[in-house]
């Protein structure tokens, strides 16, 4: 795996996501997600994929969420200070990348900002590509899985993580990925 391919595949994918969308509705764009620094990713201690159900805009789209959003500079506070989603991303990501921290001894965000920087080194997909609202349904999300899964594969199979972290996602990629769950 190199910077150059991962960039060429991600910007075929990102083209497809264009085509699926347009099947689905004009009046909102898609939220491409992927791999938020190729370079970084590449050089990366682990191969971090997380795995989430959707992207919230009330605005129709248009945009990435790794490009426009996490692959900045400063991540913390002006991006994602106050993020459910994020900050448990951050610490986990952190941790992971850091001889496995445990979140007892890790620092808090807000004193901290640069943990948030660990978010650059990561991919990040959504089962479904479109903006949603504030709160999922899973009954929702289980028909975007269906209908992006040639796609979520196709991440997954160029991005080839070492570690995947779902987001209340595994119960829809468990049967295709051939992974059992464990019992408890």
């Amino acid at each position: 795996m190199n910077s150059e391919y991962l960039t060429k595949e991600q910007d075929l994918i990102n083209g497809y996501i264009y085509r699926f969308c347009d099947k689905i509705t004009k009046s909102k764009e898609p939220i491409l997600d992927g791999i938020v620094n190729i370079e970084k990713y590449v050089k990366s201690k682990f191969k971090i994929c997380w795995i989430l159900k959707e992207p919230y805009d009330e605005d129709g789209g248009g945009w990435s969420l790794t490009s426009d959003l996490l692959n900045q500079e400063a991540l913390y506070p002006k991006f994602i200070g106050k993020s459910p989603t994020f900050h448990p991303m951050i610490y986990i990501t952190y941790s992971l990348l850091n001889n496995f921290i445990p979140y007892n001894n890790l620092d808090w965000i807000r004193d901290e900002p640069e943990m948030a920087q660990c978010l650059n080194e990561i991919a990040l997909i959504n089962v479904n590509k479109m903006p949603a609202n504030s709160r999922s349904n899973d009954n929702d999300i289980a028909i975007k899985y269906e209908y992006w899964k040639p796609l979520l594969h196709w991440q997954l199979k160029q991005y080839d993580p070492q570690i995947m972290i779902f987001g209340n996602t595994f119960q829809h990629f468990q049967e295709d990925l051939k992974i059992s769950a464990p019992r408890l």
